[in-house]
């Protein structure tokens, strides 16, 4: 997905928020847990968008670690179940999978 990956700045923060609002809607996101050590802050959740395209719904757990330096955030990592948000993009056909070592491929 096009917001994937490593950014640096104030700005890719906006933006990459921004690309993924042009994506989805957000129906909701739900903070669960949220917590910090140091200059350490963990926040724990589920969010569920709406793919403005296609009509999908996704539900997915997420988990953001920021680290702050002098009051300011200075690293994010967002976490989600790509898996499931890039479901929301597919329009038609299906994948080969194959998971464990010796295992049979099967198709999705």
């Amino acid at each position: 997905m096009p917001w994937c990956g490593t950014n640096h700045g104030v700005s890719s923060v906006v933006e990459n928020f921004g690309k993924v609002m042009l994506c989805w809607d957000m129906l909701e996101f739900k903070p669960v847990e949220i917590f910090g050590s140091d200059e350490r802050v963990a926040i724990f959740g589920t969010f569920k968008y709406h793919s403005k395209v296609l009509g999908q719904i996704v539900d997915s757990p997420f988990a953001i670690l920021a680290k702050v330096k002098n009051e300011k955030v200075n690293y994010i990592q967002f976490m989600e179940d790509t898996f499931a948000t890039a479901a929301s993009f597919k329009v038609k056909g299906s994948t080969t999978y194959q998971n464990f070592p010796n295992s049979k491929e099967f198709v999705v």
